[in-house]
């Protein structure tokens, strides 16, 4: 009488899916597990992991799928699938960014002023760089205050900030031109007074 197996071996303690957040700095983190056992009806099981990143190694972020395949003495196997989830919750770093200025007023009630743009850098993706407010670089700007903004946003959404303040003040006086000089008159026929006209 030939006895044949025909049972499957059992993945036991496979996990639920995992989820962790990146490493500062870096753009995914080392996530371990206990890796599943397997238990099966005749002797000669083994489980082997066959996809995904290994306990214990750094997973990139985003999803990866893990999963393991238990196969017995004759050939017949099971097996267990579950994610490791690693979320960018890390925005950009913004650096350079200018300074507050204050210029005095031209002429014509406004200066110019010139300045090197930002920059931005991010743990895992080229962010998006653009300046949301203000003027540009080298204009004219008008008497008051002046906010400059700029934002940079990951592929994750992450978003970080600066601003920098440009004032122009006018502190020059106010000038009389051509004040005439002191003026001395003879009263007139009345000798009441005199009439007295300048430009």
């Amino acid at each position: 009488m030939v006895v044949s197996d025909n049972q499957a071996p059992v993945i036991s303690d496979c996990l639920l899916d995992i989820v962790s957040e990146v490493a500062p700095g870096t753009c995914g983190n080392v996530v371990s597990w206990m890796e599943p056992t397997v238990t099966d009806n005749c002797s000669g099981s083994s489980v082997v992991q066959v996809i995904g990143q290994p306990s214990g190694t750094f997973s990139p972020a985003g999803v990866t799928t893990v999963s393991y395949i238990a196969t017995d003495a004759e050939g017949l196997s099971s097996s267990c699938t579950f994610t490791v989830t690693i979320e960018d919750n890390e925005a950009a770093v913004i650096s350079n960014c200018p300074a507050d200025i204050s210029l005095e007023a031209g002429t014509d009630c406004s200066d110019v002023h010139t300045w090197i743009f930002p920059d931005a850098a991010d743990n895992c993706t080229a962010a998006t760089f653009s300046q949301t407010a203000g003027l540009p670089s080298g204009s004219s700007f008008p008497l008051g205050t002046t906010v400059n903004a700029f934002t940079a946003i990951d592929d994750s959404g992450n978003e970080t900030s600066c601003s920098f303040f440009v004032t122009v003040v006018d502190s020059t006086s106010l000038q009389i031109d051509m004040c005439p000089a002191n003026i001395i008159a003879d009263v007139d026929a009345s000798g009441c007074g005199t009439t007295i006209t300048w430009d």
